[in-house]
């Protein structure tokens, strides 16, 4: 670390503000984005110019924000924190005031640079700065705004790391050190060690700065450090401290990977007698009297509620023993009810230590049923969007609109989403993901379905779905992992799951992924008659009834998704492969849309190599990429939409109107506007995300991308028209080719048995010197020929086209003489199978 604390902001790679709930009314920005105004040197209005200020820098060295060091007239020193924060209108301005916490630690880029090296960690920056000169085989770091806040800084850098801990020679060093201690082994510390301070030191707090005023050599120091004794919560012989009292600050680090619960630092009042020590809950209604061990250490973050004012419950988190990051949230129901042994067994099932004994559990449940917190917040049991579109939940973060910045945001899943997990940071995505997507029409289109999941309900759009079709290894998962890491990652197939899967279950999943991605990969593993459900269910959002145990109705799943999918046939395909079924039907596929996965640029689904030498190693690339970082730009992006909701919505919408009005054929029927309206919605989710600064591409690449996929979709589809029309020309046609010769027998003899040679009748056919030999469907026969579809309306389509004739009154069926009697009928001209559709 520099001593040149007034050094300029060095150039930062901007990735736009990252957002952090602040205790005011604005954000926090952190790291600091490029064009921000200068820092320093910066008057306080108190204080005057600070005399010194170190910068506090992430893991890739950007700046977070600043402690400064004020020289009073009286001679003593005050510290304040200078941080960037955005205020109305989007301004940014340094503000004399520290970031939420938990509030990240000194050090940090020297942590990650030397990840092997052991942990020197002292109190205060200026002590820092000095005990990494005198002990340079050791990374030397502090935690923010002095020795009463340690726990209210994140210690998860300090996971599986050796930490010794240079107190200052005071009593309050000596309990800032014991308190640092717990803090960093309860985040995962590997072993920590507390310095004794010499006895002979020359004045009260002495520290490592002051050795180093005293020209201590480096041998000297490295005497000192290894002098260090073991720290420990448990089995200690000291009772004063193993009992020390470190109520609320349990489990402070923050693990990106679960929610943000952790980040709550509430003040917390046990009922009388208890604590929260270093070695868990204690029971000890007197000083003197030995204490009882009821559990492992916990955190206590809010006492929450849902919208509606029902649902209390307790916010906490632990660590289990593996280090782990553990969130229960306890309704105050299942406390009062009984010896509430759902709560303890789901507790102990995370893996937080719990008494046996019949007094301890009864003293357990009585202290979280009466302690006092007081945090409220609010609880959210489903991913997207609530509070009237102000507050967006998912379970790897929460997002709020600047007005409800206050309240924070618990979320409780009631179905469970594990893709939902975050990998590496945002800029690191849009550099090494994003950017190879580059000229990629498949992938571009497939990152706009990513986006466009949270747009669903604030533009009012319908879910919809989007199957690439290809051959096997052309690139279609490919698509579908990069698509998946805007939102998480993690597992077998990145962020997506698999087809293989039933209706009931597939309800589950659509509803934990509401208002975001659903990425299935594999069409063909899925049974027919569970596609069949699916294409309705999951783009329609709501499950089956069901019904509980006790005669009452369950609560209704209710989603809104984008769905992305992969197949090698398509959705009509594989509903065929199902004996029983009819095949796909017209509503099925303007909601469940297949386009070529094949670029057609000699690629597979790619449009260019991307400087790699084949698909194969660019495909390969996407994998290796996509598997270390995921799950930021979901996020980021919401954030994004919530900082200016309306602007951001209107001109979503402006660009889904611009897009129909340029890009929809005139002719186009329903079923093609509401497939176009869906690509519209894919290129607006797109553009905004590049607005966002998201997707390194030029404005309007998303919307080319769209725009050719849909026009290959409407070549594929053969028109502009309604699909059922064209399907019950291409079904009697296809039908009269396959039985005409065999199943018609000739009108003129009607039902003379002589001549009956046919099995089976589907109807009579005129003679060709009679009428040009026009088919006669009796009614059997037009079901059959139409099966799949409504008769009627398949009888409308032909006579629109030209194939069928009405009756001189425009009926579908007409009087038809056939052998010795007239027969109302369907008569089908023979030029039906001349061709193409009329």
């Amino acid at each position: 670390m520099s001593n040149d604390h007034f050094a300029p902001l060095p150039e930062l790679i901007s990735t736009g503000p990252r957002r952090a709930t602040s205790t005011g009314n604005f954000p926090a920005v952190m790291p600091v984005p490029v064009g921000a105004p200068p820092a320093l040197p910066r008057r306080h209005r108190s204080y005057g110019e600070p005399a010194a200020a170190w910068p506090y820098l992430n893991a890739k060295g950007r700046v977070l924000f600043y402690a400064c060091r004020f020289a009073l007239p009286d001679g003593s020193k005050k510290y304040c924190p200078l941080s960037l924060f955005e205020g109305a209108g989007g301004t940014l301005s340094w503000v004399w005031k520290g970031p939420p916490a938990p509030r990240p630690l000194y050090g940090l880029d020297l942590l990650a640079a030397r990840p092997d090296a052991h942990v020197l960690l002292c109190e205060g920056e200026k002590s820092a700065d000095a005990a990494l000169k005198l002990v340079p085989d050791h990374v030397a770091i502090t935690s923010p705004n002095g020795s009463k806040n340690a726990r209210h800084a994140d210690w998860s850098p300090l996971r599986g790391r050796h930490v010794v801990i240079w107190p200052d020679a005071d009593e309050p060093g000596l309990d800032y050190a014991r308190e640092a201690a717990v803090l960093a082994l309860n985040a995962g510390a590997f072993t920590v060690a507390i310095i004794d301070p010499p006895s002979n030191v020359s004045v009260i707090g002495w520290d490592a700065a002051d050795a180093l005023e005293e020209r201590w050599s480096s041998e000297r120091a490295g005497q000192l450090v290894a002098t260090a004794k073991p720290f420990s919560t448990a089995g200690r012989s000291n009772q004063d401290e193993a009992w020390i009292d470190v109520s609320g600050a349990a489990a402070t680090s923050v693990d990106k990977n679960l929610p943000p619960i952790a980040r709550l630092r509430p003040a917390i009042e046990w009922p009388r007698g208890y604590r929260m020590t270093a070695k868990g809950l204690a029971f000890k209604p007197q000083e003197d009297e030995p204490g009882e061990w009821l559990s492992g250490p916990f955190d206590v973050h809010a006492l929450v509620r849902t919208e509606e004012g029902t649902g209390w419950s307790v916010a906490i988190s632990f660590r289990d023993p593996d280090g782990r990051l553990q969130t229960v949230v306890v309704a105050l129901a299942d406390l009062a009810a009984g010896d509430a042994a759902e709560v303890r067994r789901e507790m102990a099932g995370k893996g937080l230590r719990l008494a046996s004994g019949r007094s301890a559990k009864d003293r357990f449940i009585i202290a979280l049923a009466s302690l006092t917190v007081d945090l409220r917040a609010m609880l959210v049991s489903r991913s997207g969007w609530h509070a009237n579109g102000e507050v967006y939940a998912a379970p790897n973060f929460t997002a709020t609109t600047p007005e409800r910045e206050a309240e924070p945001i618990v979320f409780r899943a009631d179905q469970q989403a594990d893709g939902f997990r975050t990998a590496g940071d945002l800029a690191a995505w849009i550099d090494e993901v994003a950017s190879l997507a580059a000229g990629q029409s498949r992938l571009l289109f497939s990152l706009g379905v990513a986006f466009a999941g949270p747009l669903l309900e604030p533009l009012g759009q319908e879910p919809g779905a989007f199957n690439l079709v290809g051959p096997s290894s052309c690139g279609k998962t490919t698509a579908l992992r990069m698509a998946g890491s805007v939102w998480g990652g993690g597992g077998p197939l990145g962020f997506a799951v698999t087809w293989r899967t039933t209706a009931n279950a597939l309800e589950g999943t659509a509803a934990a992924h509401n208002d975001s991605l659903l990425a299935l990969d594999e069409l063909g593993m899925c049974e027919p008659k569970d596609l069949d459900a699916a294409a309705y269910a999951l783009t329609g959002g709501s499950g089956k009834g069901r019904l509980k145990a006790d005669g009452d109705m369950r609560t209704r799943q209710r989603w809104r998704i984008m769905v992305l999918s992969t197949g090698e046939i398509t959705f009509a395909q594989r509903i065929a492969d199902g004996a029983f079924l009819r095949g796909a039907r017209a509503g099925q596929m303007v909601r469940f849309v297949d386009v070529p996965a094949d670029a057609g640029q000699g690629h597979g689904l790619f449009d260019h190599s991307a400087g790699y030498g084949d698909a194969s190693e660019l495909s390969n690339a996407v994998r290796e990429r996509t598997g270390r970082l995921y799950g930021t730009a979901g996020p980021a992006f919401v954030n994004a939409l919530l900082a200016d909701r309306e602007k951001a919505i209107g001109t979503a919408r402006a660009l889904i109107a611009a897009f129909l009005a340029e890009r929809l054929p005139p002719s186009a029927g329903g079923q093609v506007q509401r497939v176009g309206t869906r690509f519209a919605l894919v290129a607006a989710a797109g553009e905004l995300a590049v607005s966002f600064r998201l997707l390194p591409v030029e404005p309007g690449a998303v919307t080319a991308a769209a725009e050719s996929i849909f026009r290959q979709w409407l070549a594929q589809r053969g028109g502009t028209g309604a699909s059922e029309d064209r399907n019950a020309v291409r079904a009697v046609r296809d039908f009269l080719l396959r039985h005409a010769s065999a199943r018609f027998i000739k009108a003129q003899h009607g039902h003379d048995e002589g001549s009956w040679r046919a099995q089976n009748v589907a109807g009579f056919r005129l003679g060709r010197d009679d009428e040009n030999g026009d088919f006669l469907f009796h009614d059997g026969g037009w079901e059959e020929a139409t099966q799949g579809l409504d008769p009627r309306a398949a009888a409308d389509a032909l006579a629109e086209a030209g194939f069928l004739v009405r009756d001189p009154g425009g009926k579908r069926k007409r009087a038809e003489r056939v052998g010795y009697r007239t027969m109302r009928v369907y008569r089908v001209v023979a030029s039906i199978l001349d061709g193409e559709d009329a």
